[in-house]
């Protein structure tokens, strides 16, 4: 009986024990599973919020690089957004069912310890339910041609050193020598006896954007020369601030010290499409039927702000401009202090031509906008040299 009483007891003791401690266990699956849903909840607020960050930030980088007036960018503290769920989409007013709200700043921040060199940052907070997320999109630094890994020319002296290849970027590069006034040039080396390379060489990048002037050959450096040379600038838009290019007269014949400018291509074909300008009207009405529909057009400028355009003649041996240097009238009082004009595919300024024409480097441009080889860029649509130098690539700050 004693060992029946002792199993009994046994029996109900356990039985008392499944009592306490299956609600105990029934509890905690349920803390468990509320909690797994939780964390669920909280991954899908987290990716969502990341999304709303991310797709702020980018749609207000478009609108930054696509506005060409600095003055009208998307700046500072930006109207909060709210993605809507009703048109999936984001808007300032907010809607009755929304997935979140993403506030967006524009700043810029020193790029360089002596705070010259900016750089521009979006940065985007995102709120869905308890989860915030933080992202950021930095401009790169500007790019100037005389930083690795172009090394284009000499900073302080301006020279062009006479690599065979040169690296291209597609981002817009800035031509600018330390002190902004001292020319870019090509080394002596390039145009003597000892080069060994091709009569050119070609500088490739998005947009190419001088802030120093360009004088293609100086005027000592023609003692010793062997031959002539081009200078192929590949770009979409190029922006010169001062250009001189030569003609060399020698008892071997005559040489010419010149700029090619071409379109460039990249992972595709850049430059505007005749058909664009026409579709666009993005050049006047008298000049529409020189366009060409299946041709792509570049863009060059001439800033007149105390720089020139002229071709100089030289005379070998006296080095002295034999004949009157042809320049491009500079605009009137009043006027845009700068020209700009569409070229087609590529174009040669050919310094023959311009010193052969009776009234030279004016009589040449208007040849070459009669036959559509250029054609004038209305001002209300060229692109000033602030907004180039602004479409610098964007990346994503960790």
């Amino acid at each position: 009986m004693k060992l029946r009483d002792e199993r009994g007891m046994v029996a109900i003791g356990g039985a008392l024990m499944l009592l306490v401690v299956l609600p105990l266990l029934a509890t905690a699956l349920w803390q468990y599973s509320a909690l797994e849903l939780k964390n669920v909840q909280r991954g899908r607020e987290d990716m969502q919020a990341l999304f709303l960050a991310r797709a702020g930030a980018e749609a207000v980088r478009q609108a930054w690089q696509q506005t060409a007036d600095p003055k009208q960018r998307p700046f500072g503290q930006l109207d909060t957004l709210y993605f809507d769920l009703t048109t999936n989409a984001f808007t300032t007013n907010k809607p009755s069912r929304y997935l979140g709200t993403v506030d967006v700043e524009v700043r810029e921040e020193a790029a360089t310890a002596d705070e010259v060199e900016k750089v521009t940052v979006v940065e985007s907070t995102a709120n869905v339910g308890s989860a915030t997320r933080i992202v950021r999109l930095v401009t790169y630094p500007h790019r100037y041609g005389h930083q690795d890994p172009l090394l284009w020319y000499d900073p302080n002296e301006g020279r062009i050193p006479g690599t065979p290849i040169y690296t291209a970027r597609k981002e817009p590069v800035i031509m600018r020598s330390s002190d902004g006034n001292t020319p870019i040039s090509l080394g002596s080396r390039m145009i003597g006896v000892l080069w060994e390379g091709p009569p050119s060489v070609t500088f490739k990048a998005s947009d190419i954007i001088f802030e120093s002037p360009l004088q293609v050959v100086r005027r000592d450096d023609l003692y010793g020369a062997d031959h002539g040379f081009d200078l192929v600038l590949e770009a979409e838009k190029i922006f010169f601030s001062g250009l001189e290019i030569a003609r060399l007269d020698t008892i071997w014949g005559t040489w010419e010290y010149t700029v090619t400018l071409k379109l460039p291509t990249f992972d595709e074909k850049l430059g505007l499409l005749g058909s664009t300008l026409l579709e666009r009207n993005l050049v006047n009405v008298n000049d529409r039927g020189k366009i060409v529909p299946s041709a792509r057009y570049g863009q060059v400028y001439f800033d007149f702000n105390g720089r020139s355009v002229k071709v100089v003649p030289y005379t070998r041996f006296i080095l002295l401009a034999t004949g009157n240097p042809s320049s491009i009238t500079p605009p009137g009082k009043g006027e845009s202090p700068v020209k700009g004009y569409y070229f087609r595919e590529e174009f040669r300024f050919d310094p023959n031509d311009i010193l052969a024409l009776r009234n030279g480097f004016d009589q040449y441009i208007n040849k070459k906008v009669n036959e559509g080889v250029l054609i004038p860029i209305p001002v209300e649509h060229m692109v000033t040299r602030a907004h180039l130098e602004r479409q610098r690539p964007f990346y994503w700050a960790q």
